[in-house]
């Protein structure tokens, strides 16, 4: 690792005090015992009681960690990237402290810190990345003082939560004045090319990474102007002048290399990109340029679809902004292993199970487009609507349920589920256009397996879509 690229040493006082120590020792307390009492993961509920008794711990863990603080934001591809930027580093010996399984508000993250903090204070970790909840960044950034802010997309997800686009950005931004180093950016996203003229603007430097789409690998090509485009899609303005962006080429949703026929702004220089090319039965070729690595590198990825090669391309380029060379990034590839929902692969009752988490309508469009590679799926779709999910789940009717209708039209290969199984039922008859059409429809996700599995045969495989606390109730991922 390159020290060139250390950012300014965190002149915060380094004070550990004993009752910092007795907080952090609760935490790893409680959190063995509830792990061994097989009722949790104990990735939230101890960072939660423990900032009742002291509520500056999280920022007593902060001003700890190690220089290189990389903060991970944005609405998808965050704990997939994040688990692939540590994976990277550890390819490289340098020992990485993550807050693993997507725990990433003020609790989840206070708990991670927690658990890795020796009794004096000091992490065993050289790097430290953060997975953060775009909500949460204003809040946890203070403490953490960020060397990077890394940031991959912006789409509409539980408006109920964070309403429309502009108010999560704004959220992001509130973390900006906290970072020393360098905002990196995904430059296919109009919005957060703004944010990044604002960071510029601030002092900081902006590192921007984009994809190439082929003509074969994205949903659109155009010569200038906008051809219609399957939904969802979100709605894209010029950060200067706010008029509708048009696109030379779009990867999915609202990305890609857009233009402003109005003010003549378009997508900036990217610093690091990355070209699809061709895929094998084990594997995708991925193409990365990158202005500290070189141009023309050819790695081998074994996660598909243009949205992970967005998270190939985030985690590559901070990982080679420090200089990590390119066999490491490789290596990391090599060796990844899908986390937590994110296209886990698993054997329950002997049969195969892929399990993709869904949460929003960009999100949702892309794993259909994965199951719908595979002529031979059976599908369990979880549906709940509790805080952590966003209650209000009429997303599900911009979600291109459609196309997977349309792929898989029998109706005994869905298995419906979740606190809201009976919406999701309507939303996928009124997919099928066929009002005799009914999925299997079981409120008990336990059951539902059972019942989805039941269907599955020999050289077939159940893909479950579960929304993020339906995640968390499957029995086979505690």
């Amino acid at each position: 690792m390159n020290t060139e690229r250390l950012p300014q040493e965190n002149k915060m006082p380094l004070t550990w005090t004993l009752k910092d120590a007795l907080a952090s020792l609760f935490v790893k307390a409680l959190s063995l015992a509830i792990r061994l009492s097989g009722k949790g993961s104990a990735t939230s509920l101890p960072g939660k009681l423990v900032l009742r008794w002291h509520p500056q711990l999280l920022n007593a863990l902060g001003k700890k960690l190690p220089p290189i603080r990389i903060m991970m934001t944005g609405t998808n591809g965050k704990t997939t990237t994040a688990t692939f930027l540590r994976d990277i580093f550890e390819a490289n010996h340098n020992a990485c402290l993550l807050n693993e399984k997507g725990a990433n508000l003020v609790y989840g993250i206070t708990t991670s810190l927690a658990q890795a903090v020796g009794w004096n204070g000091a992490y065993h970790a050289q790097v430290a990345v953060l997975e953060t909840d775009e909500a949460t960044v204003g809040k946890v950034a203070p403490a953490v003082i960020p060397s990077d802010l890394v940031v991959m997309n912006l789409f509409r997800d539980q408006l109920d939560r964070y309403g429309e686009l502009s108010t999560t950005a704004a959220f992001i931004e509130e973390g900006i004045p906290f970072t020393t180093g360098t905002i990196f950016l995904n430059a296919d996203d109009p919005m957060l090319v703004g944010m990044g003229r604002n960071a510029e603007k601030q002092g900081l430097d902006v590192f921007y990474f984009g994809l190439n789409v082929s003509r074969d690998a994205g949903e659109e090509t155009t010569t200038g102007l906008a051809k219609i485009v399957p939904h969802p899609k979100e709605v894209a303005n010029c950060p200067e002048c706010g008029q509708a962006v048009l696109y030379r080429s779009r990867s999915f949703a609202h990305l890609g290399d857009w233009f402003c026929e109005g003010c003549g702004f378009k997508r900036p220089d990217l610093d690091a990109s990355i070209t699809p090319l061709n895929v094998e039965a084990n594997g995708w070729h991925l193409r990365l340029d990158h202005l500290v690595l070189g141009q023309g590198i050819l790695l081998k990825s074994p996660l598909l679809g243009l949205y992970n090669a967005y998270n190939v391309l985030a985690g590559a380029s901070v990982a080679g902004y420090y200089h990590t060379p390119v066999t490491a990034i490789q290596q990391a590839l090599n060796t990844h292993q899908a986390m937590f929902g994110r296209a886990e692969k698993r054997l329950i009752e002997g049969k195969p199970v892929q399990i993709m988490l869904i949460k929003n309508p960009a999100g949702a469009s892309e794993v259909i487009k994965t199951v719908c590679n595979d002529t031979q799926a059976h599908i369990l779709i979880a549906l709940n609507d509790s805080y952590a999910d966003g209650e209000d789940v009429s997303w599900i009717w911009d979600a291109d349920f459609e196309q997977l209708l349309t792929t898989h039209p029998n109706a005994e290969r869905y298995t419906v589920s979740g606190k809201r199984a009976y919406d999701l039922a309507n939303r996928l008859q009124h997919a099928s256009l066929n009002t005799d059409w009914h999925p299997q429809v079981e409120a008990s996700l336990e059951n539902a397996l059972h019942l989805a599995l039941a269907g599955v045969k020999d050289g077939e495989t159940l893909y479950i879509l579960p929304t993020y606390t339906a995640l968390l109730e499957l029995p086979t991922v505690h």
